[in-house]
């Protein structure tokens, strides 16, 4: 029972201002159910019962990759990835921005010449 606990602990941080609402309107209060507090771990090898549950669920989260441009801008999972995409994409921008107006001068530059 204290390990499920600390599962919910886990996968629910009691800390967590959206989780609480999230459980407050599921009316969900495993929270209150006596006092489990101990210390909290991260390790999963510390579970006995749920570890392969709980493993199985970090690898959905952690190991996919994102699927939305909301996610991509929120996931700092990678800090490298994260900013070497968003640097590409940026230089991208400003490259396309140039090339558009490299293109407009050399029309101004010809209209120029023979108008």
């Amino acid at each position: 029972m204290i390990e499920t606990i600390h599962s919910l602990n886990l996968l629910f941080p009691h800390w967590d201002r959206q989780t609480n609402r999230l459980l407050a309107a599921d009316d969900q209060h495993f929270h209150r159910i006596g006092p489990f507090e101990g210390p909290r771990t991260l390790d999963l090898l510390e579970f006995e019962y749920w570890r392969d549950r709980l493993f199985e669920l970090y690898e959905e989260v952690y190991r996919s990759p994102p699927v939305s441009w909301a996610q991509l801008w929120r996931d700092r999972r990678n800090p490298q990835q994260f900013w070497t995409f968003w640097i590409a994409l940026i230089i991208l921008a400003l490259t396309m921005i140039s090339t558009i107006a490299t293109v407009i001068q050399a029309w101004a530059t010809v209209q120029a010449l023979y108008g």
